[in-house]
């Protein structure tokens, strides 16, 4: 026993000592960089493995404390100083403890631009300079706000940039063409008719180009501002952003003032934001912003807000406005959304599945948020530069704004070169040659490469007259109910004829035609008139067909219809409110017959 005593009684005077220095298991030598240094070439190193609720239920960690997690998404994970984040991927996990699951990452391509330069021509040789705003139609146009040329910039399906509006000299005219000026144009939008909206920003206006390229000022006096009313007098601050609905309501990320405001049937209104910067959810009229600068809106009417200032993404549903992502710390961090970091959120987009795009400018990355709250890292490896490749492989310079097509492919503008990106959606490959199908015909079989086959009856002659069993389709429409009743007739003279086998013009119906393109609503007071103007560009005066939707006050009879052809592109269309008393609001529809 005396022994044992003596024995530990040396050890514990040797442990200050031993502290003091590189501690070795397995070596005698242990490298004095190290404070303990494990050597074996047979066994490893066992760290703490623990449960994702014990790993959660440490008290106070240390920055840099590591374990192993053995459930959820099983691996090492550090402690960030505020975060549990997996050693491997950088995300971290949920509150069950799994992390978010990986995306299919597409290549991405330059899509047009070569260097600084105002060029027009085929995408390889075109040029721009430092473009950031940038949204694409049904079509398939891209449309480009090129920020130092003020000018507004096409790339159509054919690979070929024109430019709609601007000449690459800063202004505030409104004219067509060249003839219009911009100062520094940024956010970009489109509607169904192929109109454009500006987000003019030096100018503090929000402008409006026909697809002829005619500007002209949807609203704003070219002072900044934050006036609301009409919007001619209406007054905004650095506006950044612009998104379109549907009916025709703009909606503008208005920087300068940290508001979103809404221009409808000419008037400006204040949406969201008190003016004064923070990031306050809630109520539109106590909700705070700070720096608005990318906004996008979904097929339900939620508004997506890249707030940079705030660094986060924030929505306005149902009234109310909430952070959809971010922590509001500065960084750059995966995960759920309630913690994970965006560094300068300047752009965002969202497709059909609800998948948000933000352009992370100075994490230089695309974001991506989904629809589970998780957010992920698209696109970027976090380096600056102007490579293509696929996912982290690709480098951008400050991307600042991001759209994306109905096939979830992603289109992105850097404020730091001169040239704009796709990339290929993360659930839609932009299609090969080899996996395009084919259609061929043999005998009275027809074939798709890769599906099924169809035969026709015996004496069909091939494509041509055999009767209709089922129902008929081309690219998903009803060519004809059933065998026996009249569809959709194409005569061998080519007039063509619905409800009847027998047409006498070009187009022939047989029953009623409604054009279900509305105009914006207009509100009349009684006894008053009012007109619509429809800019059609045509370079003639068309005669038009005319029906018309009225709403408040009674019936029909308080509707009285004319339109005057002013010129050869535009015509206005008039509307009465010929009733005693009360409002009534029209919405028109009308084709061209001539």
């Amino acid at each position: 026993m005396k022994h044992t005593f003596t024995a530990l009684f040396l050890l514990l005077l040797a442990a200050p000592a031993a502290l003091a220095q590189s501690v070795g298991v397995g070596t005698n030598t242990p490298d004095p960089s190290a404070a303990l240094d494990v050597k074996s070439s047979s066994q490893g190193l066992l760290t703490p493995r623990l449960t994702a609720a014990q790993r959660g239920a440490i008290s106070n960690p240390a920055k840099g404390l590591l374990v192993y997690q053995t459930d959820g998404t099983p691996g090492y994970y550090y402690f960030s100083g505020s975060n549990w984040v997996n050693l491997t991927t950088n995300a971290a996990p949920d509150a069950a403890g799994n992390l978010p699951l990986p995306l299919t990452y597409a290549t991405s391509t330059t899509l047009a631009g070569s260097s600084q330069g105002f060029v027009d021509g085929p995408v390889a040789t075109a040029k721009f300079d430092n473009p950031t705003g940038i949204t694409v139609d049904a079509r398939g146009v891209v449309y480009v706000s090129d920020t130092d040329n003020h000018a507004i910039r096409l790339i159509s399906p054919a690979g070929i940039v024109s430019t709609l509006a601007g000449n690459g000299s800063a202004g505030n005219v409104d004219a067509t063409g060249a003839a219009a000026r911009f100062s520094s144009p940024v956010g970009i939008a489109v509607d169904a008719q192929g109109t454009v909206y500006v987000a003019d920003q030096n100018n503090h206006k929000i402008r409006m180009i026909t697809p002829g390229g005619v500007v002209s000022t949807l609203a704003g006096t070219g002072t900044a501002g934050a006036a609301d009313g009409p919007a001619a007098s209406a007054q905004f601050s650095s506006p950044s952003g612009v998104a379109v609905a549907p009916d025709g309501t703009v909606y503008v990320a208005d920087k300068g003032n940290h508001k979103i405001r809404q221009i409808r049937n000419g008037q400006v209104t204040t949406l969201a934001g008190t003016g004064t910067a923070g990031r306050v959810d809630g109520a539109p009229g106590t909700a705070q912003f700070n720096q608005p600068t990318g906004i996008a809106l979904d097929g339900g009417g939620t508004l997506y807000i890249a707030d940079q200032g705030s660094f986060t993404v924030r929505i306005l549903r149902g009234g109310q406005v909430a952070t959809l992502a971010g922590s509001g710390l500065n960084g750059d961090l995966d995960g759920p959304a309630g913690s994970a970091r965006f560094r300068s959120p300047t752009g965002v987009a969202v497709d059909a599945r609800g998948n948000v795009y933000v352009a992370d400018m100075l994490n230089q990355k695309i974001r991506l948020i989904s629809p589970d709250g998780q957010v992920s890292t698209f696109a970027g490896s976090g380096g600056a530069g102007a490579t293509n490749g696929t996912g982290p492989q690709i480098t951008f310079y400050l991307p600042f704004s991001v759209a994306v097509d109905a096939r979830g492919t992603v289109y992105v503008a850097e404020d730091g070169t001169f040239i704009l990106r796709r990339i290929g959606g993360p659930y839609y490959e932009l299609p090969t040659a080899s996996s395009v199908p084919t259609l061929s015909v043999s005998g009275q079989t027809l074939s798709l490469s890769g599906s099924n086959s169809v035969t026709l009856p015996a004496g069909a002659d091939n494509l041509g007259n055999h009767t209709a069993t089922t129902t008929v389709r081309l690219n998903n429409n009803w060519l004809s109910n059933d065998g026996g009743n009249e569809g959709v007739r194409i005569a061998n003279n080519g007039n063509v004829g619905i409800g009847t086998a027998t047409p006498l013009r070009k187009l022939d119906v047989n029953g009623t035609v409604r054009q279900s393109v509305f105009s914006n609503p207009l509100t009349l007071n009684a006894g008053v008139n009012g007109h619509f103007t429809w800019f059609h560009n045509m370079g003639y005066k068309p005669t038009l067909m005319i029906s018309v939707d009225q709403s408040g006050g009674g019936g029909g009879e308080f509707i009285s219809v004319s339109y005057d052809n002013i010129d050869n592109n535009s015509t206005d269309i008039w509307v009465r409110n010929a009733q005693g008393s009360g409002q009534a609001t029209f919405t028109l529809r009308w084709i061209v017959v001539d």
